[in-house]
């Protein structure tokens, strides 16, 4: 079994206060633990509410936070005791209707223990962190946690749910329908945080109500003020993953934004949450069973534990260290994001769609070669996109939460070819990827740095696909709730990110990078891939700025 290496904190360097700020705390209490004369006691957390924002003067904070006092947020457990005796691992013992398995412990003392831990001596008088009421996480929920650690753009995993509502409805019946989703959202009330025992990342359910913040007037740039709160970053470690902010536009017109850290949302959860968020504005909002959401967690890491001596040698196989490619160099810094649209019309997808047909393959993998094909790289080596692929079975589609997985397709170059030459030779192996989707990306990274390759040849592009519907609208009571899913995202989590979705018969490509990328080459890059579409669908497609 691979476990979360809880080293990664220790090489992780966050540039925001609260991370620097939990460092510090981690620090001060380790310092008071290991020299008990010292004089400089660890600092109790602040138990002062969060200031309301200022911004134009007429923001309300509708929140209640969490007492502070009632749960520290981390315990530092204490040393072992000197005289207590190892316990082999297969030995160890696990604490009645817990999973986590006991023993003396060993790990480095900064870790937190999360989750109410409270400490016990075992039968060989050994400290015990006893991790009440925590599950693992997926690995690659825990490869996303480390993730958003070390991610240089602030708020780069953070995500928005909008629902226009329009009807006479109160603010206070606004704040009340936010309150009621998140109770009855398994998924909006996890909290995250790593086991200071396995070093593993843990979860668990925070009864905490979520902060609301509501404006009584409209401000004058709504798009920037939506995206600057957007982008307010979360501290995923034992923090809330979720918030709200509630903006009048106009005279029975008022924005519903939902927040959320991508470490409890995928896709599939945004029209989830869309429908859920206005049947709760609407009417009742009906509670999903904690256990759900529990078992699917356990359902996918169990595969990824599976997966990771399985799939072991075909993915080794599969990624050569010394023949990755990275395709684009560093250009500059990360915290800027430019977009472009490419837009297939109905004749044009008509004929990408007839072009994947006829080479007997789907028009994901069609575009996939498209991506592929034009990428700048030479006429040799091996190019990798990232697809973000769903890890859910059919019967799981209802349950929020984050349970999709990095899945690279690696495609050889060659001199000449054409993007269906391309789709030909790599198609069957892209299927048999897509089928070991469960693997470990964090492993395959530490494969390619192992041999000398380039990491960032891994995950400088990212593909998706999106086919379900484009928005969603629910009515109730002179009250109508409109929520449009295509909603881009504020911050670039790769270089380079390619987006395909369906729109009314056509087929449009969102093309968005950051500024590892210089402005010229993202555009260099957007007419290279609008050629390569246009010779799929036998006609030509348009590039548009994004609004």
């Amino acid at each position: 079994m691979t476990w979360a290496s809880p080293q990664l904190m220790r090489r992780s360097s966050p540039r925001s206060t609260a991370c620097h700020a939990r460092r510090a705390r981690r620090t001060r209490a380790h310092v008071a633990r290991s020299h008990p004369r010292c004089s400089v006691p660890p600092r109790p957390r602040s138990t002062v509410a969060p200031r309301p924002s200022t911004l134009h003067g007429r923001s309300t904070p509708v929140h209640a936070p969490r007492s502070l006092h009632a749960r520290p947020r981390s315990t530092i457990a204490p040393r072992p005791s000197a005289s207590a005796e190892p316990i082999p691992g297969p030995a160890m013992a696990r604490a009645p209707g817990s999973s986590i398995p006991q023993g003396p412990i060993a790990y480095p003392l900064w870790i937190p223990i999360l989750w109410n831990g409270r400490h016990e001596v075992d039968e060989q008088g050994a400290d015990v962190a006893l991790i009440k009421g925590s599950e693992r996480a997926t690995l690659a929920q825990a490869a996303l946690y480390f993730a958003d650690e070390k991610a240089e753009a602030t708020g780069a995993f953070n995500l928005a749910v909008r629902v226009e509502v329009r009807g006479r409805i109160a603010a206070a019946e606004l704040a009340a329908a936010c309150r009621r989703l998140v109770a009855a959202t398994p998924a909006l009330r996890v909290r995250m945080g790593i086991d200071a025992w396995t070093g593993e990342i843990v979860y668990g359910f925070s009864d905490d109500e979520p902060e609301i913040e509501m404006l009584a007037e409209p401000v004058d740039d709504a798009e920037t003020f939506i995206a600057a709160r957007t982008m307010r970053p979360f501290e995923v470690d034992d923090g809330p993953l979720v918030r709200f902010l509630v903006l009048p536009v106009a005279p029975g017109h008022t924005t519903v934004v939902l927040i959320v850290h991508h470490l409890v949302y995928d896709w599939i959860s945004h029209r989830l949450l869309a429908e859920q968020l206005s049947m709760s504005i609407t009417g009742a909002v009906t509670p999903a069973s904690p256990d759900e959401y529990v078992r699917l967690v356990r359902r996918v890491r169990a595969a990824e534990e599976s997966a990771l001596t399985e799939d072991r040698d075909y993915w080794y196989d599969r990624i050569p260290p010394s023949a990755m490619v990275a395709p684009f160099p560093r250009e500059g810094a990360s915290d800027t994001v430019l977009r472009r649209i490419i837009t297939a019309d109905p004749a044009a997808a008509a004929g990408i769609s007839a072009c994947a047909g006829s080479v007997g393959i789907s028009v994901f993998k069609l575009v996939s070669a498209a991506v592929h094909h034009a990428l700048p790289v030479p006429d040799s080596g091996v190019t990798a996109l990232g697809a973000a692929a769903s890890q859910r079975l059919a019967g799981e589609a209802a349950v929020v939460g984050c349970f999709i997985n990095e899945v690279p397709l690696p495609a050889s170059r060659e001199a000449g070819e054409t993007v269906v030459d391309l789709a030909r030779r790599e198609h069957a192996r892209w299927s048999d990827d897509l089928r070991r989707r469960h693997y470990s990306f964090a492993d395959l990274a530490a494969h390619v740095r192992r041999g000398g390759g380039a990491v960032e040849a891994l995950n400088q592009v990212m593909i998706s696909y999106r086919s379900q519907q484009q928005s969603v609208e629910r009515a109730f009571a002179g009250v109508t709730c409109t929520a449009e899913l295509d909603v881009p995202n504020y911050a670039a989590k790769t270089p380079l990110s390619v987006r395909f979705f369906e729109d009314g018969g056509g087929l449009g490509c969102e093309v968005q990078w950051s500024g590892h990328l210089s402005a010229r080459s993202g555009e260099r890059y957007t007419q290279c891939l609008a050629e390569s579409l246009a010779q799929c669908a036998g006609t030509a497609v348009r590039i548009e700025e994004a609004s």
